[in-house]
């Protein structure tokens, strides 16, 4: 479908536009108050190189990734250490003995995780099409080719196409939301088209940072085992938004606080309006030098951040009912802050319609709307290493986060007390904690006032030889 090398987003368009030709057939198918701390805490995108100051790349929001993204469970599953979902290993849409494989239909879809369940796949009869939050959580928008990212993490036959989703397009039902795991787009597809089919399941495993998916707010069902009627994920708190009398408003879900007026206003010197993804970039940095609405750290929200707005169930604009933002300009769309690591000449945007996700040439005018993390500032990053000669485990009071390898990293909000308990192997005893607040029974504590370092040494106990009697 394609080949490595340079590219830039014209190029992605016209492969993009040719799966459209292709599928034209089937209309357009697959193949073709205060602000406080949200219930959930949303992860970092993994785009990492900074394309213009101010970007997602080097703001680099949200929870930081666990130091293995994916283990393999040597079962054929694969558990996303990041949200605590268990993918099947093999995402190929395979055979399994009367349940018969390849790409399918969205009813087909169903059908097919239905028969896995009756056969109890790989031992487990919990098995279901993913809900595009959690379809999409996979995405890391980091890399140009998202498929061989994830065959690199250990999963195999991941195609360069299109995925199924659990969730109905609610503007037109007869299609359902998708992901290009190529790209890592959102889209809409018509139902009678085909797509793959990769099964999840909610495991046995927390967290990490908190960062769990939340529910797509979808609750009318289509079909037997669809996302409106298993309503997976975090459900939202109520009130969903508050507003705080100061033209922001804070989501309840995330603790992100945004500009209640969503039309990018002008404000003095800074003109509001559409505008190019960098004029976006220089708008936010403007209203910050004006201190505008008494805050200097609005940004302009990454991928992740504005794929949170959105609620699955609803449509122009795709928000929950009874937000009390105004002017939100639908249906166009707005700019995210992060780059379309494929194709550099855009970034990616999100229409008020119904909630597509597509690249954008960066010099096309979508609107902004800003955003901040709220009055408990931003997480803090604690940071394990694990040194010396011996090996050991290492798990914070969480109980959700646990260090294995050499390093590792997990986010808190601020002021967060953490403790972490070191457990060496039958060949290791501990030897020394720093960076600690304090230790004491071997124990490490620490306070996140700010991003912090700790290092464990894990000692290989010394067998002394016996001595042979004379």
């Amino acid at each position: 479908m394609h080949t490595k090398g340079t590219m830039n987003t014209n190029n992605r368009f016209s492969s993009l536009l040719l799966v459209i030709i292709a599928a034209v057939g089937l209309i357009l198918p697959c193949l073709a108050g205060a602000a406080h701390a949200g219930t959930v805490n949303l992860p970092q995108t993994g785009q990492t190189t900074t394309y213009a100051a101010g970007d997602d790349g080097a703001l680099q929001m949200g929870v930081a990734w666990p130091n293995k993204r994916f283990t393999d469970n040597g079962d054929q599953t694969m558990t996303d250490n990041l949200t605590g979902l268990v993918w099947t290993k093999n995402a190929d849409t395979p055979t399994v003995g009367k349940c018969n494989g390849d790409t399918k239909k969205w009813q087909e879809a169903l059908d097919y995780v239905s028969c896995l369940n009756a056969a109890s796949y790989l031992g487990h009869n919990d098995w279901r099409l993913p809900n595009i939050n959690e379809l999409y959580s996979v995405v890391n928008e980091g890399v140009d080719y998202l498929e061989k990212w994830l065959n690199d993490q250990g999963f195999v036959n991941v195609k360069a196409l299109i995925y199924w989703s659990s969730t109905t397009y609610a503007y037109y039902t007869s299609y359902a939301w998708s992901v290009f795991l190529w790209s890592g787009g959102v889209y809409n597809s018509a139902k009678s088209g085909n797509c793959y089919v990769w099964p999840v399941r909610s495991g046995q495993s927390g967290t990490f940072g908190s960062s769990a998916i939340w529910s797509s707010g979808q609750t009318k069902s289509y079909a037997a085992g669809d996302d409106g009627a298993l309503h997976k994920g975090v459900a939202w708190p109520n009130p969903r938004f508050t507003d705080n009398n100061n033209n922001t408003v804070t989501d309840n879900l995330t603790g992100l606080v945004w500009t209640r007026d969503a039309s990018t206003p002008t404000m003095d010197s800074c003109k509001g309006g559409n505008m190019s993804w960098q004029a976006a970039l220089d708008y936010v940095r403007c209203l910050n030098t004006a201190n505008y609405l008494g805050h200097k750290d609005w940004r302009l929200p990454n991928k992740k951040e504005m794929f949170s707005l959105l609620d699955r169930g609803k449509y122009d604009p795709p928000l929950p009912s009874g937000h009390p933002f105004i002017h939100v300009m639908r249906p166009y769309y707005y700019w995210s802050s992060t780059t379309d690591a494929g194709g550099t000449s855009g970034a990616w945007g999100i229409s008020m319609l119904a909630g597509k996700v597509s690249p954008i040439v960066k010099s096309n005018s979508p609107y902004v709307w800003p955003v901040h993390s709220g009055e408990v500032g931003n997480l803090v990053n604690l940071a394990i290493s694990l040194s010396g000669t011996g090996s050991g485990t290492v798990i914070s009071s969480t109980g959700t986060i646990i260090w294995s390898n050499n390093t590792g990293t997990a986010s808190y909000l601020p002021n967060t007390t953490v403790t972490l308990t070191a457990t060496p192997n039958t060949t290791s005893t501990i030897g020394k904690w720093s960076g600690c607040d304090t230790v004491s029974s071997g124990q490490c504590t620490v306070k996140m006032m700010s991003n912090k370092t700790i290092t464990v040494t894990f000692d290989t106990i010394k067998i002394i030889p016996r001595q042979k009697k004379r």
